[in-house]
């Protein structure tokens, strides 16, 4: 009985050390309906929302609402361009030329389909993007364009057409289709796709938000009786706001995972975020806590939502922490 015992416990050690390396975690696919759009969709997990800047030629940017996640190697997005933003095509042909410009001489968008949903009508494009493929639903209604873009994704796996199938732009209408994954630890890629476009008022990509940050982990919290400490990056302001755990309006609690429970992981897990000018969180990675317990506190940290900081009577950046405290019951 004994030896038994000890094989169990071993055996239990060994999934930990996999899971930690492998990145195994339960993906349950979540709906998102933003209160200010007209649609709603399907995410394997949960979404960053953050604004894009795409150069749609003749020397205009665009910078519309990205709701995206990068999953198991791919990017899963809906773009959302309004129509009353300045610069934005009056119609669905000019919409589509202004966004083959944006993704690049070394893109092909290749006509597949007429599709229509909910009664706007809409179009598919198959995408090459490098080495990469995917594809591309366009739709207008009467305030946005919205163009459903994947890439990077296996095919096989299924997830893309899952994601076109869950989108939908009748946002008070019940699912399409039952979405919730198999309820077993799943393995995925930790491979990140190459960012399509900048954020906007940043760089290249999110890594440049982040300011106040070593190797060893996130800064300690600012000095002074201001509680703010402001640093300068690519021309942007960000605020240090140190931990910001009562600073949110919105702070979901992570989902406790069962590998970390059959582990028996437990204690405090550190989340560097960075926050946009409008509350949403751009950025989350773990920098401190049990490696079984720190992916659910990323997704949980991206969730989160907080009130706008003004400095001088201006939205501004702010990079801190969130702090989760797992705790066996």
């Amino acid at each position: 009985m004994r030896s038994r015992r000890l094989f169990s416990s071993a055996l239990l050690i060994g999934l930990a050390a996999s899971a930690a390396a492998a990145q195994t975690y339960t993906s349950v696919w979540l709906r998102v309906a933003p209160e200010d759009e007209e649609f709603a969709v399907h995410f394997p997990e949960p979404n960053f929302r953050i604004r894009r800047e795409l150069p749609f030629g003749g020397g205009v940017t665009l910078k519309p609402a990205s709701f995206e996640v990068t999953h198991d190697g791919a990017l899963l997005s809906v773009l959302s361009f309004a129509k009353s933003a300045a610069g934005t095509p009056k119609s669905l042909d000019a919409f589509i030329k202004g966004f083959q410009r944006a993704l690049g001489a070394g893109a092909a968008m290749e006509f597949e389909r007429q599709v229509e949903l909910d009664g706007n009508k809409g179009r598919q494009f198959r995408l090459r993007l490098g080495e990469d493929v995917g594809s591309a639903r366009v739709f207008e209604t009467g305030r946005h364009f919205y163009v459903v873009l994947t890439y990077g994704v296996k095919e096989a796996a299924g997830v893309a057409e899952r994601f076109h199938s869950s989108f939908s732009l009748d946002p008070s209408a019940a699912d399409r289709v039952a979405l919730r994954m198999p309820s077993s630890s799943q393995t995925f890629s930790t491979k990140q796709p190459a960012s399509l476009w900048p954020v906007a008022g940043g760089g290249p990509g999110l890594s440049v938000l982040v300011v106040g940050t070593t190797s060893e982990g996130p800064a300690p919290p600012p000095d002074g009786a201001s509680g703010i400490d402001v640093s300068k990056t690519a021309g942007r302001m960000v605020v240090k706001g140190g931990v910001l755990n009562g600073k949110a309006i919105v702070k979901p609690q992570p989902m406790y995972p069962p590998i970390a429970k059959a582990a028996r992981a437990q204690g405090l897990v550190t989340v560097q975020v960075v926050v946009d000018e409008e509350g949403y969180v751009i950025a989350a990675f773990a920098v401190s806590g049990h490696p079984l317990l720190q992916q659910a506190a990323v997704f949980a940290a991206r969730q989160a939502r907080f009130t706008p900081t003004l400095l001088s009577g201006q939205p501004v950046k702010v990079s801190g922490v969130i702090t989760y405290n797992f705790v066996l019951q």
